[in-house]
């Protein structure tokens, strides 16, 4: 039984590793897809998971989450594509381009509903902000490196 449907967008090398990871949980439905179409087919069906046509193919299913593993020009714009279509979305970094992309994922993400959450690196740099002003310590719920 299928209890969690999650797209993945990018089936390079990052987005291969997403897919294996979710593909390794129970009741986990993936579907992939990417600008090259063959190349998501081979990966789905290296890893036991489903290959749709593109983007839109994979939008017009009923996604719980979406994965956002394509080059860095996409992820803004599919962020909010998949924000606005109910999902939750977790966006390998960097989530934009610029300061301005990056605030309007930020603020479709603040809304009631799904989150967005993207993969950082650099989240205990003292400096880091995030768009509400909080730095380092406070900047993701209070914790420091050695206590995740």
């Amino acid at each position: 039984m299928v209890a969690t449907t999650i797209g993945l967008l990018g089936a390079g090398r990052i987005g291969t590793l997403h897919a294996a990871n979710l593909r390794a949980l129970a009741e986990v439905e993936v579907l992939i897809a990417d600008a090259e179409p063959a190349r998501a087919q081979q990966v789905a069906v290296d890893l036991g998971c489903s290959a749709v046509a593109d983007a839109e193919a994979l939008f017009a299913r009923d996604l719980d989450g979406v994965v956002i593993a394509t080059g860095t020009d996409q992820h803004a714009p599919l962020v909010q594509r998949a924000a606005a279509a109910g999902a939750a979305v977790f966006c390998e970094k960097p989530l934009a381009r610029t300061t301005a992309e990056a605030l309007r994922c930020w603020r479709r993400s603040t809304r009631p509903g799904p989150r967005c959450r993207s993969v950082t690196n650099g989240a205990w740099i003292p400096d880091t902000r995030r768009p509400d002003g909080r730095t380092g310590r406070e900047n993701w719920g209070g914790y420091t490196p050695s206590e995740r």
